[in-house]
């Protein structure tokens, strides 16, 4: 639970500001070749956008696993940007931005999140 859903849905949406861009950064990395065409890039740009969109649509139906998932995206999301930001183009380092402001976001989520009173007796027993 949270004092502020406001926070929440501000998180979810640049979760999904984040799934947009690393999406639509796939094809200029093919387009671009090179380095900007591995496999392991085009693999973490979709992983990241994947675990964008599972993280905004959990926050936004209010699961209480929304944390976990957070919190996963928060990493992914960092280390999509460390790569982004190692390669040339200014597409590049526009989604290295935003996977950056998505990685606070989950961050900020993460740590201001206050259990419900069932979910902190169900983690107990």
């Amino acid at each position: 639970m949270y004092a502020d859903n406001k926070k929440m849905n501000d998180c979810a949406e640049i979760c999904l500001e984040c799934f947009t861009s690393c999406t639509k950064t796939i094809p200029q990395c093919l387009e671009a070749g090179g380095n900007h065409a591995e496999a392991k890039h085009i693999t973490l740009l979709q992983v990241c956008a994947d675990m964008c969109k599972l993280s905004a649509s959990a926050m936004l139906l209010g699961a209480s696993q929304h944390t976990y998932i957070c919190e996963a995206c928060e990493k992914i999301c960092t280390e999509c940007a460390e790569e982004c930001e190692s390669m040339d183009g200014a597409f590049m380092k526009a989604c290295a931005e935003i996977c950056r402001r998505c990685a606070a976001s989950c961050k900020s989520m993460v740590s201001s999140y206050v259990p419900k009173k069932s979910e902190q007796l169900s983690a107990h027993s």
